[in-house]
């Protein structure tokens, strides 16, 4: 009845712990109490649960199963179990034993942290720009932030941070993603969904006034990994007025 999934495991994925235990004396036991816990790489002990399976006959097998999520846990864990353990209430065992040293089981596993950057993607009305390009003076600004981790989705604004400076006066503002001064321009959120461990994030912003502006973008996952050494930074330009900005002869010669 033992099944454990693996000795290592990915920070995030569940652990799926079951075993089986067997009333080996003559005599019928009443309800079997179980006492899970989990010892951290700091020797840090964190309850799991304690559970009242049904009452356990002589020559009986109870096979009982636990989950718990590996996050946070990097490092060499192990995951306990102690069959008829001390009531917290009464401060004696459940049940009347012989001997109880053999009621405690352990397996040990080692959870292997996520230490891989995710990949920022910027696309303005679906196209990637060149620093100092024109775009439009409503554009649809799309951020992707994608992750392969298969365990920790992406589903938190708190991993990004937006912000449009104006290059003629220099000032930076932060784009939230709810604003009562211009709730039109808030940013729209669509968190990741396991396993295709993206997110999305659109903005439409408004800009009036013609003038180049820079939009930079910092972006994490979950484990706190940044998307790259710096900031996503670029810088456009926006005029409202129609104008033509390239003149060709065509055919040539003209």
């Amino acid at each position: 009845g033992f099944y454990f999934c693996c000795d290592t495991v990915f920070e995030g994925e569940e652990i799926v712990f079951a075993i089986a235990t067997k009333n080996i004396s003559d005599f019928d036991m009443d309800t079997l109490h179980i006492r899970y816990w989990l010892q951290d790489s700091d020797n840090n002990s964190t309850l799991i649960d304690v559970k009242s399976l049904k009452p356990h006959p002589s020559g009986d097998v109870i096979i009982d199963t636990v989950r718990y999520s590996s996050l946070g846990l990097s490092g060499l864990n192990s995951i306990w179990a102690q069959y008829n353990p001390v009531n917290d209430q009464t401060n004696t065992y459940y049940q009347l034993e012989q001997y109880y040293f053999n009621n405690i089981a352990t397996k040990y596993f080692y959870v292997k942290n996520d230490n891989l950057n995710p990949v920022l993607d910027v696309s303005f009305d679906g196209k990637h720009i060149m620093d100092g390009e024109i775009v439009s003076a409503k554009p649809e600004i799309l951020i992707k932030l994608k992750d392969e981790n298969k365990f920790l989705e992406l589903n938190d604004t708190s991993l990004f941070r937006i912000f449009i400076t104006n290059m003629d006066t220099g000032i930076e503002n932060q784009v939230f993603f709810s604003s009562r001064n211009h709730p039109e321009e808030e940013l729209v959120w669509i968190p990741a969904a396991l396993p295709d461990n993206s997110c999305q994030i659109i903005y439409k912003p408004v800009f009036y006034d013609d003038g180049i502006y820079q939009l930079r973008v910092q972006a994490k996952d979950i484990s706190q990994n940044e998307s790259g050494k710096n900031d996503y930074v670029v810088r456009f330009e926006v005029i409202n007025n129609s104008t033509i900005t390239n003149l060709l002869n065509y055919p040539n010669p003209f």
